[in-house]
């Protein structure tokens, strides 16, 4: 079962949309890119808080891999966002949570692409 930290739920999925094109470069624009100031956020004058963009190979021209992170009930949470298109469709990959890690999140993310380019080959 898993256990809300102060009313966050943690949270790892996918979704794939038939979406090509112009209407993936909207999708994948609906995130202002961050400002560089935002990398190291003061909350309360001491903890950190950071909304960093920064490209993830592997993943196409078009790629955008954000993550944020904030304290959370004495600890840290931090959310994770891969979007990415190809010429057919279109993938969110993400995860939340006081856990994990950058290279869990990015392993998860490549599992995640190989899988679905294979079964879309199969069919």
């Amino acid at each position: 079962m898993t256990v809300p930290v102060e009313g966050q739920y943690p949270y790892a999925g996918a979704m794939i949309a038939d979406l090509p094109g112009a209407a993936a470069d909207r999708y994948l624009d609906r995130y202002p890119a961050p400002p560089a100031e935002c990398a190291h956020i003061l909350v309360d004058g001491s903890e950190r808080a950071a909304v960093v963009e920064r490209p993830l190979p592997g993943f196409g021209t078009r790629s955008r891999y954000l993550t944020r992170s904030y304290p959370l009930a004495g600890g840290r949470w931090t959310e994770r966002i891969l979007l990415y298109r190809t010429p057919t469709y279109l993938m969110d990959i993400r995860q939340s949570g006081s856990g994990g890690s950058d290279a869990g999140f990015q392993a998860f993310a490549r599992q995640v692409r190989d899988l679905v380019q294979a079964n879309l080959k199969a069919g």
